[in-house]
């Protein structure tokens, strides 16, 4: 009886470890991966502006809906996928004057520059800066500066292309 036991047992363990390798390989390698469309905004910087205002940023979306986030920190940064060209994405950053700040007789050094760059699953690209650094005297000039601010919000809007297909020659 044991080796009727013994030789079951060795018939299941050989066919249960026999079959691990009757797969053959495929020869067809699988399908690279779909790229799709990405779009990152970002505000690189603002300097002490962050302690002076609180900053609202709108942007669109991928599906063209509009976000709303604040500005947590002095930089910020999203990125979009999936978007179908042409799109017509905004950034919009609204201020207010942060409560508690007061403004001093001093100079203010001010900075604020954005990003925005997009990358098609063709790989055509775009990457556009702009903004900049201002000087600002005394305590008026500030005041006045972020008033300005608060009245008009920054608003970036550009055009990314309906993409084109590599020809195929």
């Amino acid at each position: 009886m044991n080796k009727l036991i013994l030789l079951l047992s060795l018939i299941l363990s050989v066919s249960l470890f026999s079959c691990d390798n009757d797969k053959k390989d495929d020869p067809t390698p699988p399908p690279p991966p779909t790229k799709a469309n990405t779009l990152k905004y970002s505000i690189v910087d603002i300097g002490e502006l962050f302690d002076m205002v609180d900053i609202t940023v709108e942007y669109t979306k991928a599906d063209g809906t509009v976000a709303s986030e604040p500005m947590t920190a002095k930089t910020w940064a999203k990125e979009i996928t999936g978007f179908k060209t042409p799109f017509k994405p905004t950034m919009k950053t609204s201020f207010v004057k942060k409560a508690g700040f007061v403004a001093e007789e001093k100079n203010y050094r001010i900075t604020i520059k954005f990003e925005h760059n997009y990358k098609l699953s063709n790989n055509d690209g775009y990457f556009d800066e702009f903004g900049g650094t201002t000087g600002i005297k005394g305590k008026k000039g500030i005041e006045d500066y972020i008033n300005n601010l608060v009245a008009n919000p920054k608003v970036y809007t550009f055009d990314v292309p309906v993409k084109k297909e590599p020809s195929k020659e």
